[in-house]
Order: structure tokens, then C-alpha cells, then sequence
């Protein structure tokens, strides 16, 4: 069987700028999920004033999260134009990827941003008139819920693709692959098994995903990709 051309080295941005990026986000990411604001109470009248008290830091956490993604993206993207755009895994992959990057951003809006914004609005008003905000709260929650899965969804097939393209290589490039066959499984089996994600499985999914950014930033910062 032949094997698929491999862009010259001519054509290949530099890795190393990349695997900093990559690591950088695998910490921070980490870091990032462990400070997420959690509403203690899920009545109305007591979690909207919460709300509105942890929004500062729903704001940096969740912009940190959204900055992260597009830099994880730049990140990916390099690693897909070293790998090569000839192969159609990595054309795949990198797809997938982006996909998940997208959908976990707009989780990030809604969440950091979207929510706290109705909380204000509705902070100082009768307590017949919070309900008017319930509606509002559980529509942001169920798209939180939907597009946090379909973001670690859609970045695990992306891993996946890119690990399975990998493991027919040999040395460390079969050791990440494998790797990442299983970053890829183990959030797609919290998030199938999960019903609601919450911080502690998100962190979960965020910790798996970033031993193997850390194996990728490793073979771009040796030259491996």
C-alpha cells in the first residue's frame, strides 16, 4: 500500500510556536475549569442575586475558556498543516476539531456571559416577576448542556481521526497515537454515560484531552510532525 505524500519541508509552518501554544492551553485549560463558578441554590429568587455576584468571575473564567479554544484551534491547525492537508484524516480531523472548538465557545457565551447579563436584568424585581427569567435561565442551560457535548464530541472524533492516522507511524508517533485513541474514548464515554455534565466531569474530559495535547506539543516542539 502507498502512502500518502508528505508536504515538503519547505511548506511546513514552524511546530515550535504551536507546541508552546498547545501546552500553554492543556495548563490553563485545567487551571481555568477548576475556578468555575458553581450557584449553590436553584430557586429563583435566591440564585439569580448569586448569579449576578459571581459574574465577574463567570466573565474570566469563561472568556480565559473561549480564548484558550482559539488558541488550541491555531495550535491544531499547524499540527494539521505539518501533518499534511493531502491526507484526508487529517482534513477530517481538523474539521471535527473545529467543529467542537465552535460549539464549546458558544457553550462559553451563554454561560459566562448570556446568564449573568438576565441575572442583572432581573435582580431587583418582584419575585413574581423573576419567573418571567426562568424560562430564559433554562433554555441557556440546555443549550449549555447541548452544545458542551456536542463540542467534546465533535473534538474527540477530530482526536481520534488524527490518533488512528498515527498509530500506522512508528516510535512516539504510534505511543501519542494510541494516546490519543484513548483521550478520544474516555470523554466520549463520560459524555454518553454522563446525563448532565457538571464542572467535575467537564474537568474530567478537559484533563484527559490535555495529557494528550501535551504528547502532541511534544513531537512538534522535537520535529516529529
Amino acid at each position: 500500500m502507498s502512502q500518502e505524500p508528505s508536504p515538503s519541508l519547505a511548506d511546513r509552518p514552524d511546530g515550535k510556536v504551536a507546541a508552546v501554544v498547545i501546552a500553554a492551553c492543556a495548563i490553563v485549560a485545567i487551571l481555568a475549569v477548576a475556578q468555575h463558578p458553581v450557584v449553590a441554590t436553584h430557586a429563583p429568587a435566591q440564585a439569580i442575586p448569586e448569579l449576578v455576584r459571581l459574574g465577574p468571575m463567570d466573565r474570566i473564567v469563561h472568556g480565559i475558556l473561549i480564548a484558550v479554544m482559539a488558541a488550541l484551534l491555531f495550535g491544531f491547525s499547524t499540527f494539521a498543516l505539518r501533518r499534511g492537508l493531502s491526507r484526508q484524516s487529517t482534513v477530517g480531523g481538523l474539521i471535527a476539531y473545529a467543529v467542537g472548538v465552535g460549539a464549546v465557545i458558544g457553550a462559553a457565551v451563554i454561560d459566562g456571559f448570556v446568564i449573568p447579563d438576565i441575572a442583572a436584568r432581573y435582580v431587583r424585581v418582584s419575585p413574581d416577576d423573576i419567573k418571567a427569567a426562568v424560562p430564559l435561565l433554562l433554555f441557556c442551560a440546555i443549550a449549555i448542556q447541548n452544545l458542551t457535548k456536542l463540542g467534546f464530541v465533535a473534538m474527540s472524533v477530530g482526536i481520534f481521526v488524527w490518533s488512528a492516522s498515527l498509530i500506522h507511524s512508528s516510535g512516539t508517533l504510534r505511543a501519542t497515537g494510541i494516546l490519543g485513541l484513548a483521550a478520544a474514548l474516555l470523554p466520549l464515554a463520560i459524555v454518553g454515560y454522563v446525563r448532565y455534565l457538571n464542572p467535575h466531569t467537564v474537568g474530567a474530559v478537559v484533563i484527559v484531552q490535555a495529557v494528550w495535547y501535551l504528547a502532541v506539543a511534544g513531537l512538534l516542539v522535537t520535529r516529529r510532525v
